[in-house]
């Protein structure tokens, strides 16, 4: 049984699994989608900055900044965390730099 076997197309979006879809636009969903897409935007960034090219994915990581501005919880939380002010400031001197 290979991954594409349960695929349900819904309009334009592709979806594995209903209950997984359902849960995604919950408020929980949506909080657990910023904390991934958060994560993931801190571990591309660090492989740019290192030029390990291999696994930067620069293009990727620039659509989950996209997405982070749909999905922003984590990154509310976040902000109010004091461990995470720096990694915050220094994002949005970035964005600023980049005219984000």
């Amino acid at each position: 049984m290979s991954i594409t076997d349960n695929l349900i197309v819904k309009g334009k979006r592709v979806v594995s699994d209903e209950v997984a879809w359902e849960f995604a636009t919950t408020l929980r969903g949506q909080y657990i989608i910023s904390q991934a897409l958060s994560i993931a935007i801190k571990v591309l960034d660090e492989y740019e900055k290192n030029k390990d090219w291999t696994n930067a994915e620069p293009s990727n990581c620039e659509d989950m900044k996209f997405l982070l501005h749909a999905f922003p919880l984590y990154k509310i939380h976040e902000s109010e965390l004091p461990q995470h002010n720096h990694y915050q400031k220094e994002q949005h001197e970035k964005e600023n730099e980049n005219g984000i």
